[in-house]
């Protein structure tokens, strides 16, 4: 068994356990007030889990698929996955908050709340995507410029001469990371929006049901704040890679001698990129400090006799 097959494998299994354990860590919430409100939390533990499948199933893609060098459309693909990952992942979200369940009956009662999107965002979450876009836009603003071509990276060694090596995060890169960043903001404000403006549940108080959405508006942030990490991961990754060959002398159509400087940063681009890559997915799986409210179920007004 080679090694994209073992990778290959190894992310199947990642895309099958990721899921089960959200419904595992969701299973500890405090119980709900009401039949209603526990067929919607259970509504939208199954639309995370379901919207967890985006995430690994981009991983996989990336990890498989060679990054081709004859051709500029696998490239652009591959770094236009994170997006594609992020849009479903979001959407499925969406489709759970649109989808929850509602009162039967020939009687049903309705609280009108107007929510803002800061009150169902946590505001640690907000600062925390608003830091990784940040980066991530600087991050490839930076490397575009030092790039020498759309994928390449060049040295000079001698008074008219130059190597080149590559992959590197030219602009063939670093634009798809730069709509990613556009891409993850709009949609995620879209979602946010989405959960403050739905109507409240019925037969729950107003912290209960601010408590909820707020749980669905942290996974949408906490998706976003991933994504855009491990753009930005991929982004030194691959300089790393490029730096590396150009300090061996780059594409080999020419002698150069090794370049200790660019073995040293390409190796500690490299370093970097999986460090961000496991603060990005430790920050999207730490645990919330935000248990739900006693469940204490919401005043039925009086009828008058």
């Amino acid at each position: 068994m080679d090694v994209l097959a073992v990778v290959s494998l190894a992310l199947v299994l990642v895309a099958t356990v990721c899921p089960v354990l959200v419904l595992v860590r969701d299973g500890r919430r405090s119980a709900a007030p009401s039949d209603l409100a526990r067929r919607a939390v259970g509504h939208v533990t199954t639309a995370a889990t379901v919207a967890t499948a985006p995430f690994a199933a981009a991983l996989a893609a990336v990890a498989v698929t060679p990054v081709l060098y004859t051709s500029d459309l696998p490239a652009r693909a591959i770094a236009l996955l994170p997006a594609a990952a992020l849009v479903a992942h979001l959407g499925v979200l969406a489709v759970g908050e649109r989808t929850l369940p509602r009162p039967t009956g020939a009687v049903r009662e309705a609280r009108v709340e107007r929510r803002a999107p800061a009150d169902v965002a946590p505001a640690a979450d907000r600062r925390l995507v608003g830091a990784w876009a940040a980066t991530a836009v600087g991050t490839a603003s930076a490397l575009a410029l030092v790039a020498s071509g759309p994928r390449t990276v060049s040295r000079v060694v001698g008074p008219y001469e130059s190597v080149t090596a590559g992959p590197f995060p030219g602009w063939l890169w670093a634009l798809p990371a730069l709509v990613t960043v556009g891409v993850a903001l709009l949609a995620v404000a879209a979602l946010v929006r989405l959960v403050a403006a739905r109507s409240a549940l019925p037969g729950v108080d107003a912290a209960w049901d601010l408590w909820l959405r707020r749980r669905v508006a942290r996974r949408a942030l906490r998706g976003t704040q991933l994504v855009l990490g491990l753009t930005v991961a991929g982004l030194l990754l691959v300089a790393g890679v490029g730096l590396r060959g150009l300090a061996g002398g780059g594409d080999g159509r020419r002698a150069a001698p090794a370049s200790a400087v660019h073995e040293v940063a390409g190796w500690s681009l490299m370093a970097a990129a999986l460090a961000v890559g496991a603060l990005a997915l430790a920050l999207a799986l730490r645990p919330a400090r935000d248990p739900a409210p006693a469940a204490a179920a919401a005043p039925v007004p009086a009828v008058a006799p």
